[in-house]
């Protein structure tokens, strides 16, 4: 039903290169498909490219920070500050236990049950994540194995992305940082703490056995910091790499409904227009916004 609506054309193996403008009106896209390069002409340019690659599209359309245009050797079309200028993720951390016979099975749901509270000294409630994993994926194969993951719900740190050149499908240099600010470390060590308690119960220990990291030398903070440390990693939350945010902002890339900014015709839909990560799973949050910008564009405001 939905793909049967005459205002709506859904075009595979197409990739955008670039929002076309004259002067700093966006009047369409440049893509590439089958090997051709073509523009698609519209009124209103909307990117819905998520968190890792609108900022790309916008470096290559010429709308970003100056220098890295010029580094680029794009040609700048709107001197926008906090295009790219940092990524929001939720860090995440867990340990690895192997279960008894029968416990686990990879055919099962992933994630059944979460645990939310407040870090230690957190002025805000159920900013932290625990939950129970049953099974651990990896490249070669998913093991029918058990963990206990955590995620800082609102890190005080970011990451970073860079496009080493201008060029259509150009993979960008992510730096996570996770865990770089002290009190997201911290907190992840917190989280790491009270998965080992709640692990070393009778009731999980007649589940399960720990495996990873080593049983020896665990017990004080400074041995979780320590964990924390080494096997940090992505929550696949990606966002605020585009943020919105009010005009006295300098690395607001867009206002409160998604224009960008120094240009018109063009809009940002999708999760790195996000000023702070939620504390939660961000598909939710993200959900809502495209409701609203569906609502924005039906009426024209």
């Amino acid at each position: 039903e939905v793909r049967a609506r005459p205002g709506l054309r859904i075009m595979a193996h197409t990739h955008v290169v670039r929002v076309v403008f004259e002067g700093q009106r966006a009047i369409g896209v440049e893509v590439t498909r089958g090997g051709e390069r073509s523009v698609i002409r519209a009124e209103q340019v909307v990117l819905a490219s998520g968190a890792i690659s609108t900022p790309g599209i916008l470096l290559r359309s010429g709308v970003g920070p100056r220098a890295e245009l010029e580094r680029l050797g794009v040609p700048r079309v709107a001197d926008v500050p906090g295009v790219a200028a940092r990524l929001l993720d939720h860090p995440g951390v867990a340990m690895f236990y192997l279960p008894k016979p029968g416990v686990a099975d990879v055919r099962d749901a992933l994630v059944q049950t979460h645990l939310r509270y407040a870090a230690e000294g957190s002025s805000r409630l159920n900013d932290m994540q625990l939950q129970p994993g049953s099974l651990v994926p990896l490249p070669v194969a998913e093991l029918p194995a058990v963990s206990l993951m955590a995620a800082v719900g609102k890190p005080r740190g970011h990451g970073l992305l860079r496009f080493p050149t201008a060029l259509a499908h150009q993979k960008p240099v992510i730096e996570l940082r996770a865990l770089a600010h002290p009190d997201d470390l911290e907190q992840a060590a917190e989280a790491l703490e009270l998965a080992w308690l709640l692990g070393s119960t009778a009731p999980m220990r007649e589940l399960a056995t720990l495996a990873l990291p080593s049983e020896r030398g665990l017990g004080s903070r400074a041995s979780f910091r320590e964990i924390a440390r080494r096997q940090c990693g992505s929550g696949y939350h990606p966002c605020g790499s585009a943020k919105m945010g009010a005009d006295d902002d300098p690395l607001a890339v867009t206002d409160g409904r998604g224009r960008v900014r120094g240009v018109t015709g063009l809009r940002v839909a999708d999760a790195s227009l996000m000023p702070t990560i939620p504390s939660g799973n961000i598909h939710l949050t993200t959900l809502m916004m495209g409701e609203r910008f569906g609502e924005w564009l039906r009426d024209g405001t």
